[in-house]
Parts: structure tokens; C-alpha cells; sequence
């Protein structure tokens, strides 16, 4: 019986250590699904924002005649509202693909980093983030490829599928893979950066909302061995009633 208690105890111990790894991975109670639906969602929302930037940058980077050159603002306006969302197709290619590869590989990464009591270091997280962008990186070159052909000016292609034949034929299927050390030494280090730095000024500036796992697993099991009724009763001397 005392064997039998013993490795129940054990179990015990190792689901809570998965569930403090779980947790840790991204915001409590969110799978790693979820991690991947949220990045589709911020990735929709980020190519109907920056899509009209993305152009105007590429069509200033392609100014080579000093005596043609135009401000930003010139290059605005001569696009319109419409030209300034020249190849939105090319960049939700690109963007909402590769925000659903990094949130959830960020997430799992950071599952995989994190030790069995929940703790995640300032350098795993780091790691965990160079990791998850340079992968997505990797895998979503050729949409960026096909992104800046489309966006640089040159009309040389109808479309999207127009693009992929095109190169395919011309100049062949590495093609789509031009810049992929450079994308990847670029958007690695940079989501890095701006997640690690994020968690960390998180932790400084707003402690409060940053949830300690084993804090968490704490509550959460002594709320599992409350009866409802004291729990209600608890609930009424804070003044909530969460009764239908």
C-alpha cells in the first residue's frame, strides 16, 4: 500500500511538471493550436496595416537616377490608395504564414527549454526565440521572394501565379530561395530580441501580470480540493456572485 501511495505520488509529480512546462511554453491555458490561430490573426491584422509602408519602402529602395529620385511622400501619392496595396495577396503569402510558424514554434521551443520546475532563463529565451524566427524565416523566404517582385515597381508580372510561373521558368526554382542567409541572420535575431526584451520589461514593469507556474499550480490545486460551497462562500465575502 505504502509502494502503491509512493508511485502515485510520483505521477502526480511528473504531471505537474508537464503542466508547469505547458504553462511556461506561452500564456497559461493556451495550446500550442492556439498559439498558431493567434499569429494568423496578428498576422491578417499586420499585412492590412503595414502593407502600404512594405511598398513605399521597396519602391524608395529601387530609386537608382538621383535626378528621378521622390520623397516618401511623393512615392504615397503617386501609388494611391489602391497602388498602396499592391501585392496584398503576395504579402498575407508571406506574413500570416510566418506568424503562424513562429508563435507556435516560439511556444514550443519555449516548452521544450523551460527545466521541470517551470523556470524559463533570459538566455533559453533568447534562444528559444532565434530558434523559432530563423526557422520561420527559413520556410517563408520564397513568399517574400515572390512579395518583393510583385511590390518592387517593375510590372513585369499580372499576378501571384503569374510570378511563380515566370520565375520557374526563367530563372528556375533556387530562385525563390535568393537572400534566405541574410533573411534569416535578419528576422532571427530580431523577433529575439523584440520578444525577449518584451518579457523581460513585462517582468520589471508589470509583475503583476506575469503568473508564477508554480504560484498558479498552487491555487489550482487547492481550489480542486475546495468544496463549492466554500468556495462560493469565499467568492460572496469579495463581493462576487458567480451564480446564474
Amino acid at each position: 500500500k505504502q509502494q502503491q501511495q509512493q508511485q502515485q505520488q510520483q505521477r502526480e509529480q511528473r504531471e505537474a511538471s508537464g503542466q508547469a512546462k505547458e504553462s511556461a511554453g506561452g500564456a497559461v491555458g493556451i495550446s500550442i493550436g492556439q498559439e498558431a490561430l493567434a499569429g494568423l490573426g496578428t498576422g491578417l491584422c499586420q499585412v492590412i496595416i503595414t502593407n502600404p509602408y512594405e511598398i513605399v519602402k521597396i519602391r524608395l529602395q529601387m530609386q537608382t537616377d538621383p535626378a528621378k529620385r521622390q520623397s516618401m511622400w511623393q512615392v504615397a501619392h503617386g501609388l494611391g490608395l489602391r497602388g498602396l496595396y499592391t501585392g496584398l495577396g503576395a504579402t498575407m503569402l508571406r506574413d500570416i504564414p510566418f506568424n503562424v510558424m513562429y508563435f507556435s514554434t516560439y511556444a514550443l521551443f519555449k516548452q521544450r527549454l523551460t527545466d521541470d520546475q517551470g523556470h524559463l532563463s533570459t538566455g533559453n529565451l533568447v534562444l528559444a526565440g532565434l530558434a523559432a524566427g530563423g526557422l520561420a524565416a527559413a520556410l517563408d523566404t520564397p513568399a517574400d521572394t515572390l512579395k518583393t517582385r510583385l511590390q518592387n515597381g517593375e510590372g513585369r508580372y499580372a499576378g501571384i501565379r503569374d510570378a511563380i510561373r515566370q520565375i520557374l521558368q526563367q530563372e528556375g526554382a533556387s530562385a525563390f530561395l535568393r537572400g534566405l542567409g541574410p533573411r534569416i541572420l535578419i528576422i532571427g535575431p530580431l523577433f529575439s530580441i523584440t520578444f525577449t526584451t518584451f518579457a523581460t520589461l513585462q517582468s520589471l514593469l508589470l509583475p503583476d501580470t506575469v503568473v508564477p507556474v508554480a504560484s498558479l499550480e498552487a491555487d489550482l490545486q487547492l481550489a480542486r480540493g475546495t468544496p463549492l460551497s466554500q468556495l462560493d462562500h469565499q467568492l460572496a465575502l469579495l463581493g462576487l456572485d458567480l451564480r446564474v
